[in-house]
């Protein structure tokens, strides 16, 4: 991968931002080291929620790759390995849904909740009707760009290709192993002795 074409501006908490200089565009460069991010000031400045490996970045790269371009589809730009650690580039999003709504001054207006909404749905039909299941749709992986009004999915690290569906490699099949971020994931998943009683 050619490091060369992008200048890059500041850092973010998953990554840094960019500047390609081929196409002018303002870029979001995620980086994974090949260990799981455990110590380190500079890996703590990009530190995810969920530690990712290696193999779960470069599979989220190749199937967002191979989706057909929509409208609610982050933009994939290029991928790949630079020493130890992996990158990927994607278009870049100001904030995510759970930023918006947490960082937002007032109650969120209804119509703004219908058309983020409206294309999620979209993006999930998109995504399935390409054989894609996302597995970990959640308030920070909703992309939202304030001034353009875009709102679309990122977070690709957990998706697979479901059964009828091209898999590039065995391990981008779907398979129902755990598959949520930690603080999203179901009681009944953490506990298998849970019981929650609704009646």
């Amino acid at each position: 991968m050619d490091f060369g074409r992008f200048n890059f501006n500041r850092i973010w908490k998953k990554g840094f931002e960019a500047l390609d200089g081929e196409t002018r565009d303002v870029v979001f460069v995620r980086r994974v080291l090949r260990s799981r991010l455990s110590q380190g000031a500079q890996e703590e400045e990009v530190e995810v929620e969920a530690p990712l490996t290696h193999a779960e970045a470069s599979r989220g790269a190749t199937i967002l790759r191979a989706l057909p371009e929509h409208d609610n589809v982050i933009s994939y730009i290029t991928s790949g390995e630079v020493g130890p650690d992996f990158y990927w580039v994607v278009e870049l999003f100001d904030k995510n849904m759970f930023d918006f709504i947490y960082g937002h001054p007032h109650e969120v207006n209804m119509s703004i909740i219908h058309i983020i909404m409206r294309a999620l749905l979209l993006e999930v039909e998109h995504l399935h009707a390409h054989g894609v299941v996302h597995r970990d749709l959640k308030p920070t992986n909703v992309l939202i760009n304030q001034v353009t009004a875009d709102v679309k999915i990122g977070g690709f690290e957990q998706a697979r290709r479901t059964a009828g569906f091209p898999a590039p490699h065995p391990e981008d099949a779907y398979s129902p192993v755990r598959c949520t971020s930690t603080w999203y994931t179901a009681p009944a998943m953490v506990d298998p002795g849970f019981n929650c009683c609704l009646g």
